[in-house]
């Protein structure tokens, strides 16, 4: 497909000034100049560049100007010097034509830009002073031929400030580079705000006053928080655990499009090949309404952002329609002649991408597959369409050196219960250099799906890396279920006529399934008879089926909330210990947004993150997966909790707590990276799993982590082995607050040597195996030995892949893990010295070998012939530590025969962490 390329005008100076073909309607439509006056200025100039996908546009000269009622009582004339503001390309998204063309920034023009005054803007800070980007006029000014980008350079006092503004697919990528250009160093920081107002090309009429239709940005999301309401500011520094990874602003939660912001690196804006070309995380980012936020409109050459909100850090007044943000990079010093770069993304909030070189993917799907209104049974959008966008930008795009992509494959990978009718693979057969291109797969859901069901594309040109892209699908429970034989923790969401499990299931108790429910009271299992809405049911059933729901089952009738913020399921009451609770909704939804109150504080309220914190509850949630028989878990803020699917919770304080689950907050829905674990030589964690012949516990994990808040943050408990014959668990055991607890996830925030107390239980006899399938990620100079304490075996887990041992009906087996770190070194074996033992030529002969290591090793020790065979292993991968070892040879061979007199040697092969091996033979006369 085509893209839509701009014509310059190249102007004395160096200045473009660009126009284009109609784009929707826009702010010059609604607030039009006075009557008899241009729209802008005879000086007026801008860059703007745009794609199907997205628009940016920068102020170069001149003014707009705009009549009186809007945006202000009186006629203004707005400068534009350095004002920066984004819009929707003429395609946007293709689940909806609402967002074709959209602008994003108030002051955004047809083919012109009208962003001016503080509707958009960025000051540089240099020491304790700020000033205007822009504001001294630009010495340079372009629209680039390679790649899809305009450049603006300017001075701020001591500072040179080169912008460079790309689209990548559905992204306008800022680069700054702040130059200091003095003889002295300085402080030099940034930061940019604009006023959010998402105008659709179908809004309203001309003359219409801002405002009077829901124009803002009014549905504002952050992950792992319910929508933002009320003026907030985020600071890095005094809470990292809570800042925001990116802030979306929507039109409303049906129609949730608008501008994604980024304040961290994410999968999308981060480049492993090119690490330092990914987004640079702001130090602090504000929410607010514009008149305190950026100023009025009107406001001739701001300084800086006025930056006000009430009750600091976080206001209680509204957005209403007037949402703005400011970004700030905290000031950091810059030496004579050097430079400080800043990169950030701007981008559309439907899409799953990655923008790396060469070439960059954006994913338009659905983000919620909802059931029909009046047939919870039917999904209202069945089939639907995914479309995936290539962009050969940034890569193969350079003047005189472009290359197209050819024969672009596309394949997508979709998850159990989704399926591409028509085909999984397509290719796209040219893409031109600065072009893009897309495919549609036509995708049909079927009555299983349920929850938030990830899937990936995967696209390889030629030339060009395989690019996997990993994206995900939030689709709401039809009343199905499958149960797997074994094994299910279950919640049931809907309202049932006949709610015992023998209607819903259609099965016959104990003759093909038991129910269960936990007791926290009593600390055991009850057997269940009905099904409880808010709490989790151990189902056991005899074989694995597909049952539609029986009892007459309706959709929950509380899922959508009030736009004053209530609403929701009933509250559900914890007791201290171990409790079951179950999603109450056939929607998944962010454990970050569950509020709750405490009986040791019954006065306040507490989100989730706040009752963690205070220690009232664990800050993990664990389920139960029937196809492996074994548990795993959710503890970030923005994991979700999956419908029909049960929970363990732990609450701590000899109190109840009382949580509320709130309304679903799904961007999308119909009427919303604790960052991903990234292996470090800073923090890693080694993955311990324990399988039996029927059941497995795998999901454990010891290791280093950067600090004691983090160890508390991420430590995970093991809840209570599940009530099936053959079950499996493994726990860690650790001192937590004076109690000695099982933990499922046990870090330190220590490096250096540590041990680790493991116990598996099991519930039947037979033979369990322990595995550490992820060994290979941990830092080379980390040595991990697992000791049997029953056996007082010791083995080097980089050595074996699996360790096997023979378990007891109802019995518990302890065993040890010892973390030794020290620097990678290429192990030296010392002298050998081989000394006899015992009388000559006697029952008891034997021969000494003792021998030094320079580090801690693996040690293999073979006797061998003169000739070079084999006459006796001594020892294969015997676990040894540095300095003096030893080892005796009874002077017989493999089949325990004496060996004759003669000569023999002795081979000592040694390997490091790092795998360096090092080799010595020792020469060993036998006499009789």
């Amino acid at each position: 497909m085509s893209k839509f390329r701009l014509h310059s005008l190249i102007l004395s100076g160096g200045f473009v000034l660009v126009s284009g073909a109609a784009y929707g309607q826009n702010w010059r439509d609604i607030c039009p100049p006075p009557p008899m006056t241009p729209p802008f200025s005879n000086d007026y100039l801008q860059q703007q560049i745009r794609n199907e996908l997205m628009a940016a546009s920068l102020g170069i000269s001149g003014t707009a100007n705009y009549g009186e009622g809007c945006p202000g009582a009186s006629a203004v004339n707005l400068p534009v010097a350095g004002r920066i503001g984004f819009a929707i390309g003429g395609t946007g998204s293709v689940q909806t034509t609402f967002d074709d063309g959209m602008n994003l920034t108030w002051g955004w023009g047809d083919g012109f830009s009208g962003v001016g005054g503080r509707m958009g803007y960025a000051t540089i800070q240099e020491d304790d002073d700020s000033s205007l980007f822009g504001e001294n006029g630009f010495s340079t000014s372009f629209t680039g031929l390679s790649d899809t980008y305009f450049f603006g350079r300017t001075i701020n006092g001591n500072v040179q400030v080169d912008l460079r503004v790309d689209l990548v697919a559905d992204s306008a990528r800022m680069d700054w580079t702040l130059r200091n250009i003095d003889v002295a160093s300085h402080e030099v920081g940034l930061r940019f705000g604009q006023h959010v107002a998402l105008l659709p090309s179908g809004g309203p009429s001309v003359g219409t006053p801002y405002g009077a239709s829901g124009l803002g940005a009014t549905y504002v999301t952050t992950p792992g928080r319910k929508p933002l309401r009320v003026e907030e500011r985020f600071t890095r520094a005094l809470d990292p655990s809570t800042y925001p990874t990116e802030i979306s602003f929507g039109h409303t939660q049906s129609e949730a499009y608008g501008l994604r912001i980024a304040n961290d690196r994410t999968d999308a804006t981060f480049d492993p090949a090119n690490p330092n070309d990914g987004q640079t995380s702001t130090s602090a980012v504000v929410l607010g309404q514009h008149l305190f936020l950026l100023g009025g409109l009107a406001t001739d050459s701001p300084d800086d952002f006025p930056d006000f909100i009430f009750f600091e850090p976080k206001s209680d007044v509204a957005f209403n329609d007037s949402t703005s943000y400011i970004q700030s990079w905290a000031p950091a010093l810059v030496q004579p002649g050097g430079s400080r770069q800043i990169k950030s993304f701007y981008r559309s909030t439907w899409s799953e991408a990655i923008y790396a070189k060469p070439f960059s993917v954006a994913i338009d799907s659905p983000k919620v597959i909802n059931v029909s209104s009046t047939d919870p049974s039917a999904f209202a959008q069945n089939p639907f369409t995914i479309r995936v966008w290539v962009d050969n930008n940034r890569g193969f795009s350079s003047v005189d050196k472009e290359l197209p992509l050819q024969d672009v494959q596309v394949r997508l990978r979709l998850p159990d219960g989704m399926t591409a009718i028509n085909g999984s693979v397509k290719s796209i057969n040219r893409i031109e250099a600065r072009d893009m291109g897309f495919v549609d797969f036509i995708v049909q859901a079927d009555d299983t799906a349920a929850g938030v069901l990830p899937y990936t594309v995967e696209v390889q040109p030629t030339p060009g890396p395989v690019r996997i892209v990993p994206a995900s699908l939030n689709v709401i429970a039809q009343p199905r279920l499958s149960l797997t034989a074994g094994a299910n923790l279950i919640a049931a969401p809907w309202r049932f006529n006949d709610p015992t499990w023998e209607a819903i299931l259609g099965l016959l108790p104990d003759a093909d399934f038991t129910s269960f429910i936990w007791n926290p009271e009593s600390k055991g299992y009850n057997v269940s008879t009905n099904a409880e809405r808010g709490k989790g049911h151990f189902i056991i059933a005899k074989n694995s089926s597909q049952l539609s729901l029986g009892g007459s089952p309706l959709a929950p009738n509380d899922a959508i909330g009030n736009s004053d913020g209530s609403g929701g399921a009933p509250l559900v009451v914890l007791k201290p210990g171990w409790n079951l609770i179950g999603n109450p909704y056939n929607a998944a939804f962010q454990i970050g947004q569950i509020t709750g109150a405490t009986g040791a504080d019954p006065t306040n309220a507490y989100t989730f993150t706040e009752l963690v914190q205070l220690g009232a509850i664990s800050g993990s949630l664990a389920f139960w997966d029937p196809s492996r028989q074994t548990y795993d878990f959710i503890q970030k803020a923005s994991d979700r909790m999956e419908p029909q699917r049960g929970y363990w919770v732990y609450v701590f304080i000899g109190q109840d707590v009382v949580l509320r689950f709130p309304p679903i907050f799904e961007n999308f829905f119909r009427s919303a990276d604790v960052k991903p674990w990234i292996q470090s030589d800073k923090q890693w964690r080694l993955q311990i799993a324990a399988r039996g012949a029927r059941t497995a516990d795998v999901t454990n994990y010891v290791g280093t982590t950067t600090s004691a808040a983090a160890a508390k943050s991420l430590r995970v408990y093991e809840p209570p082995i599940a009530p099936i014959p053959g079950a499996v668990s493994l726990a860690v055991t650790q001192e937590v607050d004076g109690t000695m607890s099982r933990l499922s996830q046990a870090l330190s925030e220590k490096a250096g040597n540590k041990e680790f107390r493991v116990k598996v239980d099991a519930e039947s006899a037979g033979p369990i195996t322990l595995t550490w399938p992820n060994l290979s990620t941990i830092p080379k100079n980390v040595r991990v030995k697992l000791v049997d304490v029953a056996t007082n075996e010791t083995r080097d887990l980089r050595k074996l892949s699996g360790y096997t041992f023979e378990a007891q009906e109802g019995t518990t087996r302890e065993f040890k893990i010892q973390v030794e770190q020290g620097g990678v070194s290429r192990p030296v074996i010392g002298a050998v010295v081989a000394s006899n033992t015992g009388r000559a030529g006697g029952a008891d002969a034997a021969v000494r070998l003792s021998y030094t290591l320079s580090v801690d090793a693996t040690t293999t020790v073979r006797i061998l012939s003169q000739q070079g065979r084999e006459v006796m292993t001594l020892a294969r991968g015997r676990a040894d530590r540095a300095g003096q070892n030893e080892i005796v040879w009874n002077l017989r061979d493999q089949a325990n025969r004496a060996v004759a007199p003669g000569a023999y040697r002795a081979e000592i092969v040694v390997e490091g962490a790092d795998g360096e091996r090092s080799r010595k033979i020792a020469p060993i006369v036998v006499t009789r």
